[in-house]
């Protein structure tokens, strides 16, 4: 059975996958104008892939502190190109090499459904944001122009699963249909 290129990217089937990932960032776009992050904020994106969100990121704010966690080493390659004064590592959901509250928004744009264990990249995820910080993660929309996006879509069962195991963890998440995305987002609770 074929490996997906898109999971964990390596070789030339990777940088193949890091193109194609990187053809369009509408959905980036849209991301980020639902994550609205303030001046100065730190944002930290789980499985960056090609960099696409974090260079919208720092196109729209130059100020903001952008850092990221993904493990594939093309995909870090490729966003490193695209970010170089963003602070990227290897890493995964579940292991995020990132210290406690260090980051007000933590973000992960289409690549939630291929976390090996969730609930633990979701915990991670609580760890490294700050009090009052923001997770957003995001996965391809069924109402989406693109018919790949619609097709890569979710059924209304996994985003009732996902909105749980975020509740779960983070005591609240909201559901948001956007135009490319739909787009689940919570707030870590202050101390």
């Amino acid at each position: 059975m074929a490996r997906n290129p898109f999971a964990l990217p390596t070789g030339t089937p990777g940088r193949l996958a890091g193109w194609v990932m990187a053809r369009s960032d509408r959905a980036h776009r849209e991301a980020a104008d639902l994550l609205a992050p303030a001046a100065g904020a730190t944002v930290c994106e789980v499985g960056f892939g090609p960099g696409q969100f974090l260079a919208v990121l720092a196109g729209r704010d130059p100020s903001l502190q952008l850092c990221g966690a993904d493990p594939s080493e093309v995909m870090l390659a490729q966003a490193r190109a695209r970010c170089p004064a963003a602070d990227l590592r290897r890493g995964t959901a579940d292991e995020l090499p990132f210290y406690d509250g260090s980051a007000d928004h933590v973000a992960a744009i289409n690549n939630v459904a291929l976390w090996p264990d969730r609930p633990a990249g979701l915990a991670e995820a609580r760890r490294v944001l700050r009090p009052g910080g923001t997770l957003l993660l995001a996965w391809h929309s069924a109402a989406a122009p693109s018919p790949l996006n619609r097709a890569l879509s979710k059924p209304a069962a996994w985003w009732e699963a996902l909105l749980a195991e975020v509740r779960a963890e983070f005591g609240n998440a909201e559901r948001h249909d956007l135009r490319h995305l739909t787009a689940c987002t919570a707030t870590a609770a202050s101390t």
